[in-house]
């Protein structure tokens, strides 16, 4: 092990403790890359609205993901097509978005960068007339929608 920090040393032509600053500020560095993208606002979101239940009031929505920054109509849900699981027969898929855009009475986006219009990574709520939490789409274009069957 001592023969290996010494070729290192001689590579980096410094001395050992000045090689192993350097490798400490490497691994600090990985640590704050690897904690700045698990922490990343819109995973942390996700997770909270993964956990949402379906049938949940939406008052379980605002405790879990704040106050939602936009607040969109419910009939715009045609962009869902592309967010259900991959093996949701088409069908299927076809009747549920049916069922979906006729139920649906308010969408709410966070952090609602584009308004009505989730952009990638953003997490997405259908509420019914009730109040009622519908489905829930916790990361665009990453994690599949999360809805139940009629």
């Amino acid at each position: 092990m001592a023969g290996d920090l010494d070729t290192i040393d001689r590579a980096l032509k410094t001395h050992k403790r000045r090689s192993r600053m350097v490798s400490a500020a490497i691994i600090l560095l990985g640590l704050v890359a690897v904690a700045a993208v698990m922490l990343r606002p819109e995973r942390r979101r996700a997770r909270a609205a993964s956990d949402l239940e379906i049938g949940a009031d939406s008052t379980a929505v605002i405790q879990a993901l704040g106050t939602p920054p936009s607040r969109c109509m419910g009939a715009g849900v045609d962009h869902l097509v592309s967010e259900f699981p991959s093996d949701v027969p088409r069908a299927s898929r076809d009747a549920t978005l049916l069922r979906l855009r006729r139920a649906t009475a308010a969408r709410w986006l966070y952090p609602g960068r584009g308004g009505c219009r989730p952009a990638p990574d953003e997490t997405e709520v259908g509420i019914d007339s009730a109040g009622r939490v519908l489905w829930v789409l916790p990361a665009t274009g990453r994690v599949p929608l999360v809805y139940t069957e009629a």
